[in-house]
């Protein structure tokens, strides 16, 4: 039978990029060229990417692009042409190949770095919503409200074919801040306080920004989780 988050997933599908992709070119020369830069002119790796390898996308520049190694030989890291004349080097990756839904395998190059878990003890069965409906936990984005996010749950949903199988449940984070606190007062008509999980200090994606209140907020989330789930999926949005 269809899964019912069937749609979701498809939802989510046709917006994603394909992110994994198969080495098809060099099969006469042991593999394809990598370069350490985007650039044709920067300098070639030591060794070349191996025909049949499966690659992780990283970023575009032109025809080049950014992969982190996913299965095969070859550089772990690198640039790659996307053809060479005229013909392809890579293709979409087999479907076998991707990772679950919203989910990615970690390439086997950094899995050792990966801390082994303890086996999660998962609430057996499905629709945990009032009625059997799919109870849904949505994370906002920092610096925004419940009324925010109800808007942008909307819009998310409004193309499914059957928005009334979800149950939403909106979790905010437990810090609050002021309007404007970024700069921005465009959200007046919303309210005068927002919340955030944590705040970046000194300022945002600075080499040295640390997270605080995360802690804090971890804590929270743990307690909310253990009086309102199980719930049968989440959808976070930004810092959610």
């Amino acid at each position: 039978s269809t899964h019912p988050l069937a749609p979701f997933r498809s939802f989510f599908r046709r917006r994603m990029p394909t992110l994994r992709w198969e080495v098809i070119g060099g099969g006469d020369k042991g593999g394809i060229l990598v370069r350490e830069g985007a650039s044709l002119k920067s300098a070639e790796t030591s060794s070349r990417l191996s025909t049949g390898a499966i690659i992780l996308e990283l970023e575009r520049a032109g025809d080049r692009l950014r992969y982190s190694l996913v299965k095969g030989s070859g550089p772990a890291e690198g640039w790659i042409s996307l053809k060479a004349a005229g013909k392809d080097l890579i293709q979409p990756a087999p479907a076998e190949e991707h990772p679950a839904f919203l989910s990615q395998q970690l390439p086997e190059h950094v899995q050792a770095a990966v801390p082994e878990g303890r086996d999660f003890p998962g609430p057996k069965g499905q629709g945990f919503g009032k009625d059997g409906k799919l109870k849904m936990l949505y994370l906002h984005g920092g610096g925004v409200n419940k009324t925010i996010a109800q808007m942008q749950i909307g819009g998310l949903v409004r193309e499914l074919p059957d928005k009334k199988v979800f149950d939403w449940t909106v979790w905010s984070g437990c810090h609050t801040v002021p309007l404007g606190w970024n700069g921005d007062f465009s959200l007046k008509t919303f309210g005068n306080e927002f919340s955030v999980y944590f705040e970046r200090l000194p300022y945002a994606n600075c080499q040295w920004e640390t997270w605080d209140g995360i802690d804090e907020t971890l804590v929270e989330f743990k307690s909310f989780l253990k009086l309102n789930g199980p719930f049968d999926g989440a959808v976070g949005f930004d810092m959610g």
